[in-house]
């Protein structure tokens, strides 16, 4: 890593954060922000996930704001077509992770940017449009930086994960807050049910829940862990890298670090 590595980073969640708020804007112009005030027509996907108009919008907002400030990065987004990687630095977007909860006017979906450097996730930004809330995150090469800026706060405020709580849970995780992401997933098959059931059983606090924030309520404190599974690329990049920068770990179900490289996505 150089020397310049680690400022390089902060400017690229800056920028994250900024794109972040350029979305709000957007939906808040559409009067989207929150609730839908209409309508939300939503296409079904070849992967039978949903996408809208706003997806789009915002996923071409970014990709032309990117392409103007960092021409020679590479982008990844879930919504249009990919070019292959000439670059070892770039973007991966989801414009809107959560597109049923947004549809459904649930306030728990987000905008999620990470940017990537030879595979490794070193900047972050998940902004929440309907709760008025980003957090951003950026790598020192020792350690990391993580933030949250919301409505109520006056600038932004620095999270991290408490070492004195992990070492806790860890001699005894029946104290540990859990979050399962996806169990209407587990619960489709037999196997599924089973890592349910041990989980449930194992972790003395557990709740249900869908799409990103769980890992921002992690990143500052509030959960302890958070289990997901079926996730692409652009799903996992950013949460994962939040995460890391406020001193957690991002793994598969094998206990592989997540990178760009990660073949399976749970």
């Amino acid at each position: 890593m150089s020397a310049h590595a680690p400022t390089r980073y902060r400017q690229r969640a800056e920028f994250a954060r900024e794109l972040c708020q350029q979305a709000f804007s957007l939906l808040a112009s559409q009067g989207q922000l929150t609730l839908p005030r209409r309508q939300v027509d939503a296409e079904n996907k070849a992967d039978s996930s949903l996408v809208t108009e706003f997806d789009r919008a915002i996923e071409r907002l970014w990709r032309r704001e990117i392409q103007r400030q960092f021409p020679n990065e590479f982008i990844i987004g879930e919504e249009f077509s990919n070019k292959e990687l000439a670059h070892a630095r770039g973007w991966v977007l989801d414009p809107i992770d959560g597109t049923k909860s947004f549809i459904a006017g649930v306030p728990a979906y987000a905008c999620l940017i990470a940017y990537v450097e030879e595979t490794r996730f070193v900047a972050s930004a998940l902004g929440f449009p309907a709760l008025g809330r980003i957090y951003f995150s950026h790598d020192k090469g020792t350690g990391g930086r993580a933030y949250v800026a919301t409505p109520s706060r006056a600038g932004e405020e620095k999270i991290t994960i408490d070492a004195r709580r992990v070492e806790t849970i860890t001699h005894d995780p029946t104290q540990a807050r859990l979050i399962i992401n996806g169990a209407d997933l587990l619960r489709k098959t037999r196997h599924g049910r089973d890592q349910l059931e041990a989980l449930c059983e194992n972790f003395g606090f557990h709740r249900f829940f869908n799409d990103a924030l769980p890992y921002g309520l992690l990143a500052e404190g509030s959960v302890d862990a958070v289990v997901d599974l079926d996730l692409k690329l652009w799903d996992y990049a950013a949460p994962a890298s939040l995460v890391r920068a406020a001193g957690g770990v991002a793994c598969d179900w094998q206990g592989h670090s997540l990178s760009m490289q990660t073949e399976t996505s749970q």
